[in-house]
C-alpha cells in the first residue's frame, strides 16, 4: 500500500501548496495542519500539529517528491536521502495497525526531525552551483589570471637576466654551461 492512499478526502491537500522556497512550503504546510487538527506543544515548547496517521503519510508522500526532484551527488546527499528513507520506515512502522483518522503518534519527530530537515536539505541543494556552473567559474577565473601569471614569469625572467649582467661570474656560468649542454640536445632532437 501506498503512503498516500488513504484518508485523502478527509486531509487539505497538501498538492495544492506550492512555494519557490521548501522551508517556506513547510511552514504553510504546518500552519495549514495546525489550522485544520490543532496542535500540541513539543518538548522544546514549539507547537507541532496535530496530524492524522493519513495526513502523515500524504505530507510523507509529498516530500518524497520532492526529494526525487535532487539527485544524490555525493556522501552528504546519500546521507540525507538515507535519512529520510529511515523516516519513512518509521512512518510505516508507527502507523501499523492505526486507523488513518488516528493521531500519528509521532508527530513532533515527524514534523520537527524528518520534514523540517529534509526542507533545509532542499533549500540547501538549490544554492549549491551545479558541475558546470563551477567548471565554467573555474575556467573564466584562469583565463582571468593568465595576464598576472604571464606578467609574474616575464617579472621573474627579467629579474634573473638583471642579477646575470651584474654579475659577470653567473653570467659566465651561463653561457659556459649552455655552450655545453645546448650541442647534446640539439643532436638528441634531430634523431
Amino acid at each position: 500500500m501506498q503512503l498516500h492512499e488513504i484518508g485523502r478526502r478527509n486531509s487539505p491537500s497538501v498538492w495544492q501548496v506550492q512555494s519557490a522556497n521548501t522551508v517556506s512550503l513547510w511552514t504553510e504546510l504546518k500552519e495549514r495542519f495546525k489550522g485544520l487538527r490543532g496542535e500540541d506543544r513539543g518538548a522544546n515548547k514549539k507547537p507541532i500539529p496535530r496530524t492524522t496517521v493519513s495526513d502523515v503519510k500524504l505530507l510523507a508522500t509529498r516530500w518524497s517528491t520532492e526529494l526525487m526532484k535532487v539527485r544524490a551527488e555525493n556522501d552528504s546527499d546519500r546521507s540525507e536521502h538515507s535519512r529520510w528513507a529511515q523516516c519513512l520506515d518509521e512512518v510505516r512502522e508507527k502507523s501499523k495497525g492505526l486507523d488513518g483518522k488516528a493521531i500519528y503518534p509521532g508527530n513532533e519527530h515527524f514534523w520537527q526531525k524528518c520534514t523540517l530537515r529534509v526542507a533545509i536539505y532542499l533549500e540547501s541543494r538549490k544554492v549549491r552551483p551545479s558541475r558546470w556552473t563551477l567548471i565554467r567559474e573555474s575556467v573564466g577565473e584562469a583565463i582571468a589570471e593568465v595576464p598576472t601569471v604571464a606578467g609574474r614569469a616575464t617579472k621573474a625572467t627579467a629579474e634573473v637576466a638583471a642579477s646575470l649582467i651584474r654579475d659577470p661570474a653567473k653570467f659566465a656560468a651561463v653561457l659556459l654551461g649552455g655552450a655545453i649542454l645546448i650541442p647534446p640536445l640539439i643532436r638528441a632532437f634531430r634523431r
